[in-house]
């Protein structure tokens, strides 16, 4: 098969998740024997690669356009080319229009992945987005795939976009090799410093658990924040840790990436996430690829690891975290050892791009009629 991803931004941009996510994606299909192309820009490269020319990555065929004008004039000379379309955002803007042409001028097969911006929190009551998706459902609802990666985020399609066509399956990662590191006196979260991630609440529950404070642990925060409501929210969280007396047992790292951060992930004795709403969250699996166990928030799509017995899936109300991290720390090295095997394992058979790629293959000929 031919597949074709116009997205906006592509390895080795790190600015978001939807970029790597394809990038892996897209190296396991070539690996596979599938044709790839990926149509993107320069956007955050910092001229790493030459615009406006075919480069080959990893098997991939990737032209880096310079603006995304010219990314929508590539993408529409090359879509009869290809037999599947597999768009990435519905808020980036050639999208539309480039749905728009596949649909009325060639009617190839469109997958399209929202990457969580059908939530409530993404939509945050603007009513131009509401009516944007209203236009995009009429439209496209009989003519796409619209990907989601968890049962939470098929429900957001279908309640904005009305009754359409969607393909469930999780994000695949490119897994870092699992490092042989004992476990340090430390919890952790890493991520966005954001209103959204809950940290209040986690810093009270760390404040509230009994054995957080008699023991020995202490509690990192190992991300950035970068707009003015990310940097307002880290200023008030550095104030509630100094008004919980809590300085010395919880430490802001900054952003911590590449190797640091799979030896931080390693290390730790469990991660959190526990926003009031998540598409994913790559960082879980990130975790879970160092047999790391995760505590994971009811609005984060994580109910299998509850189910699975790999993790946990709890209210992200203080109390209720606190005797979660209490009941985290009152298991014996044997309980504990063995839930990390238990993680690793989970995470490759169900995480693993390579392990699991076929999962698309199959997708995508079920779409196309094709045995």
């Amino acid at each position: 098969m031919k597949i074709l991803f116009p997205i906006r931004a592509f390895y080795p941009h790190h600015g978001g998740g939807p970029s790597l996510s394809v990038y892996w994606m897209a190296k396991a299909l070539a690996q596979k024997g599938q044709e790839v192309v990926v149509v993107t820009t320069t956007h955050g490269l910092e001229n790493k690669y030459p615009a406006n020319i075919w480069n080959d990555i990893a098997g991939i065929r990737v032209q880096y356009c310079s603006s995304s004008w010219r990314l929508l004039w590539l993408t529409l000379r090359l879509i009869r080319k290809n037999d599947i379309l597999h768009l990435t955002s519905l808020c980036y803007w050639p999208s539309v229009f480039i749905a728009a042409y596949s649909k009325f001028f060639t009617r190839k097969t469109i997958v399209w992945s929202p990457r969580g911006e059908l939530a409530d929190s993404a939509i945050n009551g603007s009513s131009a987005k509401r009516i944007l998706f209203e236009v995009y459902g009429n439209l496209f609802r009989k003519r796409v795939f619209f990907h989601g990666t968890s049962d939470k985020e098929i429900e957001e399609i279908s309640k904005v976009l009305g009754c359409c066509k969607t393909v469930k399956l999780p994000n695949y990662l490119e897994l870092p090799a699992k490092l042989d590191k004992p476990q340090e006196h430390y919890m952790m979260y890493l991520g966005r410093i954001s209103p959204i991630k809950s940290l209040d609440k986690l810093f009270d529950a760390l404040n509230l658990s009994k054995s957080f404070m008699e023991s020995d642990y202490t509690f990192y925060v190992a991300g950035k924040s970068v707009i003015t409501e990310e940097v307002a929210c880290e200023q008030r969280l550095r104030e509630q840790v100094e008004k919980l007396g809590m300085q010395d047992r919880i430490k802001f790292l900054g952003e911590v990436g590449g190797s640091a951060k799979d030896e931080l992930l390693a290390g730790a004795y469990c991660s959190f996430l526990v926003s009031k709403t998540e598409n994913f969250g790559n960082v879980v699996v990130e975790a879970m690829a160092q047999g790391t166990p995760v505590i994971t928030s009811l609005g984060t799509p994580w109910e299998v690891l509850e189910k699975n017995k790999v993790g946990y899936h709890v209210n992200n109300d203080p109390s209720v975290l606190a005797k979660t991290i209490d009941e985290v720390l009152s298991l014996s090295t044997e309980e504990y050892q063995e839930l990390r095997r238990k993680v690793f394992s989970y995470c490759v058979q169900e995480f693993s791009v390579y392990d699991n790629i076929q999962r698309w293959v199959n997708v995508y000929k079920d779409l196309l009629g094709v045995s």
